[in-house]
């Protein structure tokens, strides 16, 4: 599980890192929100896993869950929002926190199961689809910008 989230994570910060910084905040017709917000999303719900057993506590700063939680949006933003690359660091960081995670650890057994699933192993499983279907986002949105942006210059 922890190679699999040190390759999945290492994909996610490598793509992140080559999309043009014009792009990151753009929100692409037919998105709700930005590859920027969809950065932060994946770092905020990730860190449950990084502080589990302890998925109420965080490491993060305290506004990135106002920011990038659930049910949140870009068009909602007033101030204090994290760049793009300082998001990146924060990613690199937590991906760490779960790299140095002991076995024991990955083997235990959820006090309140989440959805059905009751094992660590589980929910970072489902953590990672999450990150995955995420950098699908991400690559989706990419192309939409970079369609358009191209279309307009062709105008």
């Amino acid at each position: 599980m922890i190679k699999q989230y040190k390759l999945t994570r290492g994909l996610f910060i490598d793509s992140i890192s080559f999309i043009p910084r014009d792009l990151i905040g753009q929100q692409p017709p037919g998105f709700r929100n930005t590859i920027h917000w969809q950065v932060g999303h994946v770092l905020v719900i990730a860190e449950e896993v990084a502080n589990f057993p302890n998925r109420r506590r965080s490491n993060l700063p305290e506004n990135y869950n106002e920011l990038f939680g659930r049910g949140t949006k870009p068009s909602d933003w007033s101030t204090n929002v994290p760049d793009i690359d300082q998001l990146i660091l924060d990613l690199q960081d937590q991906l760490v926190r779960i790299r140095n995670m002991s076995t024991e650890q990955v083997k235990e057994r959820l006090t309140e199961p989440f959805d059905g699933i009751d094992s660590f192993e589980e929910f970072a499983s489902l953590a990672l689809f999450h990150e995955a279907m995420h950098l699908g986002q991400v690559f989706a949105m990419q192309r939409v910008l970079e369609a358009s942006q191209s279309n307009y210059h062709d105008l």
